[in-house]
């Protein structure tokens, strides 16, 4: 757990005791970095409230959000050049056009708007979450400079060190498990090992999991593992990792049923394959 470090000129974080008490519509985390949150609920006028939190001392700090919209996609990462957190801000545009893109710098408490927009839309199945890994914030997206019927589905970065977009590099297999007759529009990326990773959930209890072993390297993508879940009440749509244990078992969250108000925790074993499910009702695993 990385811990926010105070100077002598600037207090980043001060402590808040009730940091829940006053939210409503419930509070959801966008996105996990180095060992902080970037959090968002809503006061009683239902206005979003958005904060970075450091569970393991409990400090926050509120961020100021300029113009949010429903449809903007969040991202946070840390820039280690510069000591800095970083919270991504992708804001629609135009379906013709993509995003544009706002970056705010916690050492500087400040905002501002990049000169080039995001040419992609960025995949929003039951909301989506940034993934941050080598340096760069990831999405699912889809291509808007094709033509719209051969538009492709490809995995969009944000370098925050070059500030520029990337596509990253698939392999035939992967790109069709993105683009193909059986692709899953409920594919989600993922951090395993400290590599980008793809979750492809099908046949209702199923979870294959490919992993990109080296960033720079297209051919290094490689299936990880398939885990298949016992039956449960209803069928899994889209799966996150959450935590890989020391023993080699792997915990993740899957939504459940649709709309997914529901999720179960499944935790895999590496050595006998198996998976142990725990159902949890009325719980949103994906926003």
């Amino acid at each position: 757990m990385h811990n926010i470090r105070k100077d002598g000129h600037c207090e980043y974080f001060k402590m808040q005791d009730s940091l829940f008490k006053h939210t409503r519509l419930g509070t959801h985390i966008l996105g996990p970095c180095n060992g902080l949150f970037l959090m968002r609920s809503y006061d009683a006028n239902c206005f979003p409230i958005f904060w970075l939190w450091n569970p393991y001392n409990k400090e926050s700090k509120e961020i100021v959000i300029p113009k949010v919209r429903d449809t903007d996609v969040y991202g946070l990462c840390y820039k280690c050049d510069t000591d800095d957190y970083v919270i991504v801000v992708a804001t629609f545009y135009s379906s013709l056009i993509g995003y544009k893109v706002q970056v705010y710098t916690l050492r500087s408490n400040s905002w501002r708007t990049l000169p080039n927009i995001l040419p992609y839309n960025i995949s929003s199945v039951y909301g989506v979450e940034a993934i941050f890994v080598h340096g760069a914030i990831h999405w699912i997206a889809s291509q808007i400079v094709s033509p719209f019927p051969s538009r492709k589905t490809c995995i969009v970065s944000y370098d925050i060190r070059g500030e520029n977009f990337n596509e990253v590099a698939l392999t035939p297999r992967v790109d069709e498990l993105l683009n193909g007759l059986n692709c899953n529009e409920q594919n989600s990326l993922s951090v395993f090992g400290g590599c980008l990773c793809i979750l492809r959930p099908y046949g209702g209890y199923n979870i294959e999991v490919w992993v990109k072993k080296s960033y720079n390297v297209r051919e290094s993508w490689t299936i990880l593992f398939i885990a298949q879940l016992p039956v449960v009440t209803n069928p899994i749509h889209r799966v996150k990792i959450l935590w890989e244990f020391k023993n080699g078992e792997v915990l993740l969250v899957a939504s459940k049923g649709s709309p997914p108000w529901n999720c179960c925790f499944v935790l895999y074993d590496w050595v006998s394959q198996k998976c142990k499910v725990t159902e949890i009702d009325h719980i949103i695993a994906f926003r």
